[in-house]
């Protein structure tokens, strides 16, 4: 089996994304080929030369694209945003790739996506795991007549299906014509466009803080849904996850010291095996480790009330 996984990444997070990449190597020795599609924004020499070893030591076909002049060609958003918009340009950036796993940096991979890649997506955009989201951003991405609001960060992309409806287009007219504000922008595009079209994973394959804090229930009462994950979808996907988001504040993201995310320790092992040995910690501002550890100790009406009251998200 061949697959195809991009990730993308500024010089600020291309630890990540090299942590993201032996977790990924160090759970699917038995696929025989993996090619991964770095897409980095001037990421400097030491990176990339950092980031192809990585490759070289696991047996890895390593393909670093920059993305700057790229960006200048095709962006219809901020030069500020390339970041973060540079996955709608995937058709365009991987011309000669049909399917490939788009991943975002901040995650880690703990078992083999053999079956994962082997699920047929040929009449859909992609396939992609419920987000856990307020109402709003159904609302602000014009589907909040629906439940099947994807959450971004793990997709499995038909990109010969995106090149033949054209969506980078479709991507252009919907942020043009659409206000900037609000929250997650660019998953509001993809959202906008493809919402109605993909194939939902189970929470296995992009599985969230939000998972582990809330149970089906109440995300459905602060999401403001009638559709989702059963609890047993999600209890059997917690027992252990293939792919796990750190989404959310420091205290979900094993790269902050004061991380408690059931998956810290283990994080914190492919951070060893990177060749990045001079990783240090982030430190949270104590005001808002605070305010999350007091969060947990509120009862769930009420944090219901107040999450839906201040149009905040979870």
């Amino acid at each position: 089996m061949n697959i195809n996984v991009a990730l993308s990444a500024d010089r600020n997070y291309c630890k990540l994304l090299a942590t993201a990449m032996v977790s990924l190597f160090e759970n699917n020795y038995e696929i025989e080929s993996i090619t991964i599609y770095c897409l980095l924004f001037n990421p400097g020499k030491d990176y990339i030369n950092e980031i192809i070893n990585l490759g070289k030591r696991y047996g890895r076909n390593i393909i670093i694209i920059e993305t700057c002049k790229i960006c200048e060609k095709h962006r219809f958003w901020e030069q500020s945003e390339d970041g973060r918009y540079v996955r709608l340009l995937l058709p365009k950036l991987l011309d000669s790739v049909d399917k490939v796993l788009y991943l975002d940096c901040d995650i880690m991979i703990r078992r083999n996506l053999k079956d994962l890649f082997n699920i047929d997506i040929s009449q859909f955009y992609h396939a992609a795991v419920l987000d856990t989201v307020r109402k709003n951003a159904r609302i602000e991405a014009y589907i909040d007549n629906i439940d099947t609001y994807f959450n971004s960060g793990v997709m499995l992309i038909n990109l010969k299906k995106w090149r033949e409806d054209d969506l980078v287009e479709k991507f252009k007219h919907f942020k043009l014509l659409h206000s900037d504000k609000g929250i997650y922008r660019d998953q509001r595009v993809l959202n906008g466009i493809t919402a109605s079209n993909f194939f939902i994973l189970p929470p296995s394959y992009n599985f969230m803080p939000e998972f582990y804090q809330f149970t089906a229930e109440q995300i459905k009462g602060i999401a403001e849904i009638n559709q989702f994950y059963s609890q047993e979808e999600i209890d059997s996907s917690m027992k252990n996850p293939h792919i796990v988001h750190f989404s959310g504040r420091s205290i979900d993201r094993p790269w902050y010291s004061n991380s408690r995310h059931k998956y810290t320790k283990e994080y914190r092992s492919y951070m060893n095996l990177c060749s990045f040995t001079s990783y240090k910690l982030k430190h949270d501002k104590l005001r808002n480790v605070a305010m999350w550890n007091i969060k947990r100790l509120v009862p769930f009406p009420i944090l219901k009330h107040l999450i839906l009251k201040k149009n905040s998200i979870l």
